[in-house]
């Protein structure tokens, strides 16, 4: 008998302490499941955040690819235009100076001819 209310008592201890450390244990389990959660709200809000800025993303580039796309053809035949322009400017004030030239060059060969001339008459007599 007295081994047996012994060895009760020891049983008793026993699931006593062990009873208090599995209650601590679920405690710091449910405590750490908590701070778990937390990070995985946490980060799933994150997530949605970032999916949202890459869908506005998205989105933007559509945008800028479909005005791309619908602008680019007018703009390049604009900026066509004006090259064209530019050049044909170009070529006329080339054409203008080499007319100046040319005449420049005719009045100065009317020039010596004219002095030619009086020189043989000049050498004639």
């Amino acid at each position: 008998d007295a081994f047996k209310a012994e060895t009760r008592r020891r049983r008793e201890r026993f699931k006593g302490s062990t009873g208090e450390k599995l209650k601590q244990f679920k405690a710091e389990v449910a405590e750490a499941k908590k701070g778990v959660n937390q990070i995985c709200a946490r980060f799933q809000a994150e997530i949605k955040e970032s999916l949202a800025q890459l869908q506005a993303m998205d989105e933007q580039v559509s945008a800028f690819s479909a005005d791309y796309e619908t602008e680019l053809p007018a703009k390049l035949k604009q900026d066509e235009e004006h090259v064209l322009r530019q050049l044909k400017s170009e070529v006329e004030e080339e054409i203008h100076s080499l007319d100046r030239s040319l005449q420049e060059g005719t009045k100065d060969t009317k020039a010596l001819k004219m002095l030619g001339q009086l020189l043989e008459n000049a050498l004639a007599e």
